[in-house]
């Protein structure tokens, strides 16, 4: 009988060391976000900002549409640049203010590195229309859990790999951010 009990015991505290063991996978863990995403977050949250107010792509020209943007993209630049509805990399708050009356509208986009982040108060489409017309997509689209828990104004974080130049970027709203003001800052890195 005395085995018996020593093993008893034994198996006891084999289950316990185990279950302690377990717990420690299950403990909570603390997330923070980086200091990158800190600094966008408190640039988006000031109250200062440069205000921009994008037209339609048919009120720059008005044989312009969307689809065919892609092969006028030098000539729009160029456009859009000498308006001064200029996004840059930089730690600027910018508010775009886009037409009530359209879904679509472009910004000049001035690039002085090799990799970009942009970070929007609200769930924007938006790509990078180079001068020869090719259109960039983001490489990575998605937000840290943490970034989305400690800074509920950033609701969009794009990265792009891009060489430095200036651009178009596309501004696409939705059904439910149409002709609503956006604030964005654009972070060089990621």
């Amino acid at each position: 009988m005395h085995s018996q009990t020593k093993l008893a015991w034994l198996s006891l505290a084999v289950l316990v060391a185990l279950a302690l063991v377990g717990c420690e996978k299950f403990q909570q863990e603390t997330y923070k976000m980086s200091d990158f995403d800190q600094k966008a977050c408190s640039i988006l949250q000031s109250e200062q900002a440069d205000t921009l107010r994008p037209p339609a792509v048919n009120k720059i020209n008005p044989e312009w549409t969307p689809s065919t943007v892609p092969a006028q993209a030098a000539a729009l630049v160029d456009s859009l640049c000498a308006r001064g509805i200029i996004l840059a990399e930089g730690e600027t708050n910018h508010v775009v203010v886009p037409p009530s009356n359209a879904d679509t509208s472009y910004l000049c986009l001035v690039v002085e590195s090799n990799e970009i982040t942009l970070f929007a108060s609200d769930v924007v489409d938006i790509a990078l229309i180079d001068q020869q017309g090719t259109v960039k997509q983001a490489d990575k689209s998605s937000i840290p859990f943490e970034v989305a828990a400690e800074c509920p104004d950033i609701l969009a974080r794009l990265t792009f790999s891009a060489k430095p130049d200036t651009y178009a970027l596309l501004f696409g709203m939705n059904d439910r951010t149409l002709g609503k003001p956006v604030r964005m800052v654009i972070l060089k890195g990621h």
